[in-house]
This record gives C-alpha cells, sequence and structure tokens, in this order.
C-alpha cells in the first residue's frame, strides 16, 4: 500500500521559523497522514524514539551535545556527566517540544575514540 503525503502550502512556509524543525516535520506529517487515512494520529506516534547524545573529551572535560534536544553540558568525570544529561534532558525535552515525555525518555550515549599517540 503507498501513501501519497501532501503538505498544505501554509505548513511549509510555517517551517521557516520553526526553532524545532524536527519535532515540527513529524507531527506535521501526522497529521496529514491522519487526514488522508482518516485514522487517529496516535497510531502513527512511533514505539520508541532514542535520541543520541553525543559524547567528547578534551583536557579532562567530558562534554555531551544532542541537538534535537538543545542539550549541551559538561562535566569532570564521565559518571558526572551522565548524571548530569539525565538531569536536564527531560525537562529540555519538555521545552523543546520534541514529543517525548520525560517518562518514556529514552538515550544513546554515543563516545568514538581514535588511535592517540602514546607519550614516550
Amino acid at each position: 500500500m503507498n501513501i501519497t503525503i501532501e503538505i498544505p502550502d501554509e505548513m511549509n512556509t510555517e517551517l521557516a521559523g520553526i526553532k524545532n524543525i524536527n519535532a515540527f516535520v513529524l507531527n506535521t506529517l501526522k497529521t496529514a497522514l491522519a487526514a488522508q487515512t482518516r485514522k487517529p494520529v496516535d497510531l502513527f506516534e512511533p514505539t520508541e524514539t532514542i535520541f543520541v547524545v553525543e559524547v567528547s573529551v578534551l583536557d579532562g572535560i567530558w562534554t555531551a551535545e544532542c541537538d534535537p534536544l538543545g542539550l549541551v553540558t559538561e562535566a569532570e568525570s564521565y559518571d558526572d556527566l551522565l548524571e548530569r544529561v539525565w538531569q536536564i534532558a527531560p525537562e529540555l525535552a519538555e521545552l523543546n517540544n520534541v514529543g517525548v515525555d520525560a517518562e518514556n525518555l529514552r538515550l544513546r550515549f554515543s563516545h568514538e575514540q581514535t588511535t592517540h599517540p602514546v607519550k614516550a
């Protein structure tokens, strides 16, 4: 089954001033789907939304960033960073209207490390 989604022009013009474009586009698509299929919008809710938090360390300071949540924070250790992220992420999700409530917020922490020269 193929579904064509038609987004009204007035919705497209609103995109320019939206702070959280991802949440707006998701809500727009759900509304368009509901209108065309006559199914409640809730049926189009994703079963699981996981926000990726990019973690890095430089000069002993750990940093976490997640653009969809508007999250940027730092701490002196990895454990402190995780605690800090979990303190502020639920409120940021609510403030930035990402479509996930605090009880259902899921985070994936991603930290990549490349080879580092060993000091002699």
